[in-house]
């Protein structure tokens, strides 16, 4: 299996898996790929070079309707939102509303894992991606017109490309860091088992090439500076995704890779906006922060107090019993 990578066409074929998988784009006929498990994993090194071609498209659907309607950035926004879920027929979009209605409505592990690999949407799930859409929209709107400069660009036209290419960077390292979680009564179980097999193809090279590329184009669309503090939002995202994989899941699933994503895309859209917002940035709004930070430790503490008495989710590998036996 490690052969795979050894030729150009085999390489060819790895990211048109990818490709194939993270898109809607019939590519299989052209170079002969498919779903397989193998070639998708090795496929993560070109995931934020697919990510940036997605970003591409939703900037020139935001930078076309900027033109058409004169100047309307946030119909403009929308019209990027459109253009990028269409391209992935929301597929991260759905680990999103999975993960969310898993965190919030599951108390142990088991309902954890039944809520995610539930197809249906509940009211968190729902709430999750309206807030996620609108956050994306308003950002958007905020960063204004595209200014294309290799190395130097502003607005929403280079964000997008560097937001999508950095939040497809999160999935890798999540993937070889963490065991694959795989719900032997799901229906796509024996898929996910063979994935879950396959991990040891994802190199610390092809991690590694992830994540420089991602680096680097970032770099290209806004510039160092900006770029440097979206890798850290997105590095800082998919620290939480992996904290929370590990304790409450024991691991990684697709859910919790695609949510993390989409939080990710959010998370370098703010980062752009507060370097170059006149009179943002992280310096100008230390006591808003401050607050905010006291507020989160306040709740995070409340959460422990309440998990050391019995409530709260149930870290892997603990026996799953009724709450009031732990008190």
């Amino acid at each position: 299996m490690r052969a795979w990578a050894t030729t150009p066409k085999s390489e060819a074929r790895i990211f048109f898996s990818g490709l194939l998988f993270l898109t809607q784009i019939p590519c299989d006929a052209v170079a002969g790929c498919d779903h397989h498990p193998g070639y998708l994993v090795l496929a993560f090194a070109y995931f934020p070079a697919i990510g940036a071609a997605i970003g591409w498209a939703g900037a020139a659907a935001y930078d076309a309707a900027m033109a058409v309607l004169g100047g309307a950035p946030a119909v403009a926004a929308a019209a990027a939102t459109v253009a990028t879920l269409g391209v992935t027929m929301c597929l991260h979009e759905d680990g999103l509303a999975d993960a969310a209605d898993a965190t919030l409505g599951g108390w142990t592990r088991p309902e954890v894992l039944a809520i995610m690999k539930d197809s249906r949407v509940g009211t968190f799930g729902c709430v999750a991606l309206a807030l996620a859409t609108v956050a994306k929209v308003a950002l958007l709107a905020t960063l204004g017109p595209s200014v294309w400069v290799l190395g130097a660009g502003a607005g929403a036209g280079p964000a997008l490309v560097a937001a999508h290419a950095l939040a497809r960077a999160t999935a890798p390292p999540l993937v070889a860091t963490c065991a694959y979680i795989v719900d032997e009564e799901d229906a796509k179980g024996d898929f996910y088992a063979w994935f879950g097999r396959s991990r040891h193809l994802l190199s610390g090279a092809r991690v590694g090439v992830a994540t420089a590329s991602a680096v680097a184009i970032a770099g290209a669309a806004v510039g160092p500076r900006s770029a440097a503090a979206a890798a850290v939002a997105a590095a800082v995202v998919a620290g939480a995704g992996r904290w929370w994989g590990l304790r409450v899941l024991g691991g990684v699933a697709g859910d919790l890779l695609g949510g993390t994503i989409v939080v990710a895309e959010l998370a370098v859209y703010a980062a752009v906006v507060a370097v170059t917002a006149e009179g943002g940035g992280v310096r100008a709004a230390w006591a808003p922060l401050a607050r905010l930070l006291v507020t989160v430790g306040g709740m995070v503490a409340l959460a422990a107090a309440s998990r050391r008495r019995g409530g709260g989710i149930q870290p892997a590998g603990l026996v799953d019993g009724p709450r009031a036996a732990a008190r």
